[in-house]
This record gives C-alpha cells, structure tokens and sequence, in this order.
C-alpha cells in the first residue's frame, strides 16, 4: 500500500465532499450520504482503495529503482568466483508488470530479469535477475 497515494487521494476526496456538502450538491436529507461523517468516511475508504490498487496499475516504469532477490554466482576472467546477493541498485531501463521479462540496469552492466513485486510504501519493486551480460576477458567494469 502507498500511503502517499492514499493520503493525497483522501483529501482530494474530503475538499470534493465538504465543497458538495456546503452548496447541497450531495448530502440531502433521506439520502445514503446525509452527513458530512458518512461523507468523510466514504473519503477514508475511498483513499484505502486508491492506496491498495495504484501500484498495480502504475506497475513499474522506466527509471525505477528495483530491488533484487536472488543471488548468483559469476565467475571472474581471473578464476575468482563472486557471489554477488541483493543489488538495491538496480535501475528498470524498460517498464512492465508482475511476471514479465524486463531489461535492467546494474553497476556496470545490464541485466534481464523478471518483476516479482511492484513497489510499496517502504521498499522498492522487486525483481528476480535471469540473465545477466558477460563482460569480455581482460575488461573490467566498476
């Protein structure tokens, strides 16, 4: 949930129901919103909404920054094995939605991988790498 989203949603919703509240546009007596608490609370859920179902219609966008979730193992020109974990640095170079393959933007090299998980509140998108460009023998990329 972005509780971004669900905060900007919620007062847009509260201006819209306290402006049709004070001219009478909504809220007559008899009606399913006849007062300014049911408005509201129309308002907090409406937001609720908004908060859950934006990053699944956003999805992930170019430019994104996307977390990582599986670990791989490369070998170096010289024989030396890397084990490289989570990269939080990785940027999105094209956009997609869950389970597509996209192409990706890691230190120094690109990547494809395939979006695990959209963006929430507190961390990024996430996806799992599948293949990952191989840098010629005797080139090194920082």
């Amino acid at each position: 949930m972005n509780f971004k989203i669900s905060l900007a949603v919620f007062l847009a919703l509260v201006a819209v129901s306290l402006i049709g509240f004070a001219f009478s546009l909504i809220g007559v007596a008899g009606s399913a919103v006849d007062s300014v608490w049911k408005l509201i609370a129309l308002s907090i859920g409406l937001a609720l909404v908004g908060g859950f179902v934006y990053p699944f219609v956003r999805g992930v966008k170019k430019g994104d920054v996307l977390s990582t979730t599986s670990s791989f193992i490369e070998k170096t020109p010289t024989g030396q094995i890397i084990s490289m974990l989570a990269m939080p640095t990785a940027v999105a170079m094209q956009s997609g939605r869950v389970s597509s393959k996209i192409l990706i933007q890691l230190p120094g090299r690109q990547a494809e991988g395939v979006i695990v998980s959209y963006a929430s509140t507190f961390s990024p998108a996430t996806i799992r790498i599948v293949e990952i460009e191989q840098i010629p023998a005797g080139a090194y990329r920082f």
